[in-house]
């Protein structure tokens, strides 16, 4: 059995960490996984690995922020938290490290390289800043392997990689069918669903910050409002101390439009019961990898309306399964969103399709072999 160690230096529940969850669960009997993560900010991580058994190792590791305090410390301490990485690997003698952070954070790498250990470098956004990019290229020859997240993932990072000789993968996020299943014994947020009774609900499931395109929600919010009555919109997930102003202009946003049939309900532990609620999924985001959110939404059996961000297109069948629209574009997304609540049977036959793709082609299971021949290849190599 191979001994694999995958870190990340953010604590915060999120798609990398959903992520490493979901494999780390689905392998536990096939991959020996200790998971190394922050001590701050962790403990629903924790919580997570937990409820799967799934071993973990905490250290001090500070995370790349604009917050200062905190920035300062990740400078301070780069080469200290760089060194502890380096003699626990060493120590406990893995075949392999994933770096599962991103291109953001490269402490796994450089660590992986001191301890002469393989490294496994995962991808997972489309964008990061100018000063990032060099960074990520400068150290873009250190890992024996790639996994990106998408395509679209593998084509924005391909021309910072200096060398192209080594190995890539390109594995989607995974979605646990089994969970996400509409049909399952699911509770919770009883109170606030019933509220809604004989409303239309149109949600979506994201941190509140600026790329989710949540501005954008809230245009497609008031243009519907003009054209339908009796609608719900609904925005879950966390909002975080550095994230307040932002959900602040959000809401000014709505009091300027006049969208007073809009929902924050913060972040949730199980999105299910909610998730099982909506009648249309809506993600207005303005950059995505492998939008983890869409896929569950896709499980849940809902129909969906996406911007074309990530590699939705390749796994939306366009017109039977979900909408794809312009980045940005409200009036668009309007049009897409109209016409499936003028249209009720096809929000339903648009789910029922959603869900057969996600368990042939995003479940954690299937996902789960494909890491294994990664894992494989780059091990045996």
């Amino acid at each position: 059995m191979y001994k694999i160690a995958i870190i990340i230096e953010d604590g915060k529940v999120a798609g990398p960490q959903v992520y490493i969850h979901h494999i780390s669960c689905a392998m536990k009997d096939t991959i020996d996984t200790t998971v190394i993560c922050p001590k701050e900010n962790s403990k629903a991580f924790q919580d997570k690995l937990n409820s799967c058994n799934i071993p973990f190792k905490t250290f001090h590791i500070s995370r790349i922020t604009k917050e200062i305090p905190v920035a300062l410390r990740y400078i301070f301490f780069l080469i200290f938290e760089v060194l502890q990485l380096t003699f626990y690997l060493k120590k406990n003698q893995f075949d392999l490290v994933v770096g599962a952070g991103g291109a953001w954070q490269y402490k796994a790498v450089i660590a992986g390289k001191l301890a002469g250990t393989k490294i496994l470098w995962r991808l997972n956004d489309s964008y990061i800043p100018y000063i990032f990019r060099k960074i990520f290229s400068f150290f873009s020859r250190m890992p024996d392997a790639y996994l990106f997240a998408s395509e679209c993932t593998k084509k924005y990072y391909t021309p910072f990689i200096k060398d192209r000789n080594k190995p890539e993968f390109v594995i989607q996020s995974t979605v646990n069918t089994r969970y996400f299943d509409p049909n399952a014994d699911i509770h919770g947020d009883e109170d606030l669903i019933s509220k809604w009774q004989g409303k239309t609900v149109i949600g979506c499931i994201a941190n509140v910050n600026p790329i989710k395109g949540l501005d954008i929600f809230i245009q497609v919010a008031a243009q519907l409002n003009q054209k339908f009555d009796k609608l719900i919109f609904v925005i879950t997930g966390p909002i975080f101390s550095n994230q307040q102003t932002f959900h602040q202009k959000l809401k000014n946003q709505c009091s300027k439009l006049n969208v007073n049939n809009i929902v924050f309900t913060g972040g949730r532990t199980d999105t299910r019961a909610l998730l099982r609620r909506f009648d249309i999924y809506l993600c207005t985001s303005y950059a995505e990898s492998s939008p983890l959110a869409v896929w569950e939404a896709m499980s849940m059996e809902k129909a969906i309306v996406s911007t074309d961000v990530g590699d939705v297109k390749n796994y939306f069948k366009i017109g039977l399964s979900g909408e794809v629209t312009n980045i940005g574009d409200a009036a668009d997304i309007t049009k897409k969103v109209s016409m499936l609540l003028n249209n009720k049977e096809k929000i339903i036959n648009f789910g029922k399709e959603s869900r057969k793709i996600a368990i042939n082609k995003l479940d954690v299971n299937y996902c789960a072999q494909q890491h294994l021949k990664a894992y494989e290849q780059i091990i045996e190599k």
